[in-house]
């Protein structure tokens, strides 16, 4: 049977309701919203991680993405953990990997072969591998073994020949630099998750770094007249100013640097370790510290002060002294 035909008057206002409600009821059968989703399905878009620059051992220079939230690192107090975000620099200890490691480790045994080609091979392939075989050969130098110390020494001259001091720095520890603090010790990870915009996502090794820098963070700038700057750590940067006198605010003085010389220490000498040496600091304890740049000079020489050991040097293209009151 055909029922009849009815017609329904809706006023606009009415048609908007309805539309309204329509929307906002569930559908059955649908999927509910995905937490962390908008209603149309795309997600929310994460905080973009810092932009940082990487000093790499090799000399070059490379901007990224690090992916990581936190950093752990274990010092003498404990663990400490570090949120990326917080970083303003990070300081890498001198690493290799642990196939470069154990190579030269045996390189150096057969120094002391009683076979002389394989002496002679040993010492050509440490000459190739240059800066990686640094901090073996320093130890290689005080061999009980008169050949092993002799053909460490010809190796030694021959690599800081042909690299750049700056790259023969053996970083005993990392160093961690937030806005209010300066921290060693020894990162727990060997590799850090990063994004590149050419590769996508990339494992960085830290055997590979040198340093890392948050962008966000800037420098003291070097003319600043009497100010009171940072600690920078070494200052190889302030070459350029010779006879300048500059003060830095050393917040926590400890010894974990590499540092050559004495009264008159090399510019990559570690600021906090020379200061202790040259009793302007004690260790433990911060302070403003008063430094005065100098020319290249020759022959620095090593010493034990204050419980840190320093080390000679024939000759480094800038020096600085403390101004002592």
């Amino acid at each position: 049977m055909r029922l009849p035909f009815c017609s329904i008057c809706v006023s606009n206002r009415c048609c908007t309701a309805l539309l309204a409600l329509a929307v906002t009821l569930p559908i059955p059968g649908a999927a509910a919203p995905v937490p962390g989703e908008t209603p149309g399905g795309k997600k929310d878009r994460p905080a973009p991680e810092p932009d940082v620059e990487v000093r790499c051992t090799n000399g070059s220079v490379i901007r990224l993405k690090v992916l990581e939230e936190q950093l752990a690192l274990k010092t003498p107090y404990g663990r400490l953990t570090i949120p990326l975000a917080r970083l303003n620099e990070l300081e890498c200890a001198t690493r290799l990997p642990d196939e470069t490691s154990r190579r030269v480790a045996a390189l150096v045994l057969e120094l002391g072969s009683d076979q002389l080609k394989t002496r002679d091979d040993a010492t050509a392939e440490l000459a190739r591998l240059g800066a990686k075989a640094y901090p073996a050969l320093l130890k290689a130098e005080k061999d009980k073994d008169a050949e092993v110390q002799k053909r460490a020494r010809q190796l030694l001259e021959r690599v800081r020949k042909s690299v750049p001091e700056e790259a023969l720095q053996v970083r005993e520890k990392d160093v961690v630099h937030t806005e209010d603090s300066r921290i060693s010790g020894q990162l727990e990870t060997l590799l850090l998750r990063c994004h590149t915009d050419q590769f996508g996502e990339v494992k960085l090794k830290l055997s590979d770094v040198r340093s890392l820098r948050n962008l966000a963070f800037e420098r003291p700038q070097e003319d600043t007249g009497g100010d009171v700057l940072p600690d920078p750590g070494h200052l190889y940067a302030y070459q350029a100013q010779v006879g300048k006198v500059l003060k830095f605010r050393i917040n926590a003085a400890m010894v974990g640097g590499t540092v050559w010389g004495t009264d008159v220490y090399t510019l990559d000498s570690h600021l906090a370790a020379a200061a202790i040496h040259a009793g302007v600091l004690q260790q433990g304890k911060g302070g403003v510290i008063k430094v005065k740049i100098l020319p290249p000079t020759v022959g620095f020489v090593g010493s034990m002060r204050n419980g840190v050991t320093t080390h000679p040097f024939p000759n480094y293209p800038g020096a600085y002294e403390f101004v002592k009151k």
